[in-house]
Order: structure tokens, then C-alpha cells, then sequence
């Protein structure tokens, strides 16, 4: 009885482990930057919101650009997303509206090549 218990313990740790690993799976990531007047390369661009609408016809996100322009979604199906980045455009304390400044086909799984924005987004 002793010599049953350790291997299913065992195999019992092994499948909470690879769930535990799958589970954070990463999906589609990418970086966004721009070029600010005055500087010879790009910026990193913090704080846009980047959205996915899949095949399902449901928008997934946002994803949102941290201190080094970086994104990333994790868990989702294979297949072509339509992915859209936005600039949140503050109006007052309690009205904000997105302004899309980019859009592409992208792959996922996939690494999306990084995104430079002209000044002007």
C-alpha cells in the first residue's frame, strides 16, 4: 500500500505544477514607442490601451503599456486577432474618451514586432 502512495503523490504534484505553469501561458506580447520632437530614437509609450477582437466577436482587454512600452496577454486561443491601441484622452476629472491611434492583424501565438507611433499619436 506504502509503494502505491508515492508515485501518486508524486504524479498528484506533477499535474498541480504543469496546470499551475499552463495556466500563465504567454499568449501575444509586444512594445509600443514613439518619436518625441528633439530625440534621435523612440520613447517608450506608458499608459495606452491595447485591445484584441478575436474571432469569437468579443473585444478582450486592454492590455496596458507599462514604464518600458511593453504589453501582454496571456491565455488566449490561437488564431488572427484584430489588435487596436488607444491614447485616453482626458476631457475632465470624471470624462475621458479613447482615441485610436494604431491598428494591425496579429498572430497568436505571437511576438508582435515593436510599434513606433509618429509624433503626432
Amino acid at each position: 500500500m506504502q509503494t502505491l502512495k508515492r508515485p501518486l503523490l508524486i504524479l498528484s504534484f506533477a499535474l498541480v505544477v504543469s496546470s499551475l505553469v499552463h495556466a500563465q501561458t504567454l499568449s501575444l506580447s509586444g512594445f509600443l514607442y514613439r518619436y518625441s520632437p528633439g530625440t534621435p530614437s523612440p520613447s517608450p509609450v506608458i499608459q495606452y490601451e491595447i485591445y484584441l477582437f478575436g474571432q469569437s466577436g468579443m473585444w478582450i482587454g486592454p492590455a496596458i503599456t507599462d514604464i518600458n512600452g511593453g504589453y501582454a496577454f496571456y491565455n488566449l486561443p490561437p488564431g488572427k486577432y484584430l489588435m487596436r491601441i488607444y491614447r485616453v484622452q482626458y476631457q475632465s476629472q470624471t470624462q475621458s474618451q479613447r482615441v485610436p491611434v494604431w491598428e494591425q492583424e496579429v498572430q497568436v501565438p505571437g511576438v508582435v514586432n515593436p510599434i513606433v507611433l509618429p509624433q503626432d499619436r
